[in-house]
């Protein structure tokens, strides 16, 4: 899905499915939930802009009202933050993030599903975007991330995802 008119497309046909988030994106969507501005201001969403999380916005109404997310994302939605973020911005969008998650759902990948994953494919992706792969499998959720390898592999997969990256750069 490359459009938001293809987005639109998908949902109308498949019904309403829950998103997975990949990191850069769900930054994006947390720091714009703080402040729009704070989106060109903050090292790790620098290359967004307030405009990409309009259309991130846009987005969601296509999708169910339900954010997955799993602890490997949000550890690393924290480094980042922690790294890139300092005070007192880092306090007030903290409140808000943790006030925004309390909305999502968890998902959880057990250590031993991911430790008898392809290592071929844990090396090329990690373990946070095989354990994105395997709730998307797992739930039906569509990946939204601004990572073209993870795309094409979801895609490869028959799970169906959306590239930032690319629906910006059509909009």
């Amino acid at each position: 899905m490359d459009t938001l008119e293809s987005i639109k497309s998908f949902c109308a046909q498949c019904g309403k499915r829950p998103l997975i988030l990949d990191t850069n994106i769900f930054l994006l969507f947390l720091i714009g939930n703080a402040d729009k501005k704070f989106i060109r201001d903050t090292r790790c969403t620098q290359k967004f802009t307030p405009e990409n999380y309009d259309t991130l916005l846009i987005v969601f109404r296509y999708f169910k009202n339900e954010i997955l997310i799993t602890p490997h994302i949000l550890t690393e939605i924290s480094n980042f933050s922690i790294r890139d973020i300092s005070e007192p911005r880092l306090s007030h969008y903290f409140a808000r993030k943790v006030e925004r998650l309390k909305l999502h759902k968890e998902e959880n990948i057990p250590l031993t599903d991911l430790l008898g994953m392809d290592l071929k494919l844990l090396t090329r992706f990690g373990f946070t975007d095989m354990g994105i792969i395997d709730i998307a499998k797992k739930t039906g959720a569509v990946i939204f991330s601004d990572d073209m390898g993870l795309c094409l592999h979801a895609n490869s997969q028959k799970i169906p995802s959306i590239n930032f990256t690319t629906l910006t750069s059509k909009v």
